[in-house]
């Protein structure tokens, strides 16, 4: 599933929105760390009956946000 997904993102064939799961597939992220983004205001979602959906416009907002990795700094 994984792989799939990977896929998608990388063919820009992402659908609109993106559940938590797909979400936290594409980020290499858990669930809390996905739903603690979404808590600091630094993701947004949609709420569609129960379901958590995250725009993919917020996803790629989010990725370009994210610091830039620095040789040394870990």
């Amino acid at each position: 599933r994984i792989h799939k997904q990977k896929e998608k993102f990388m063919t820009n064939k992402l659908p609109k929105l993106l559940s938590i799961n797909e979400f936290c597939d594409l980020a290499g992220l858990g669930r809390t760390k996905a739903y603690q983004e979404l808590s600091a205001g630094r993701l947004s979602a949609v709420k569609i009956g129960r379901r958590t959906l995250i725009p993919v416009t917020s996803f790629e907002k989010w990725v370009e946000s994210q610091p830039a990795y620095q040789s040394g700094q870990y």
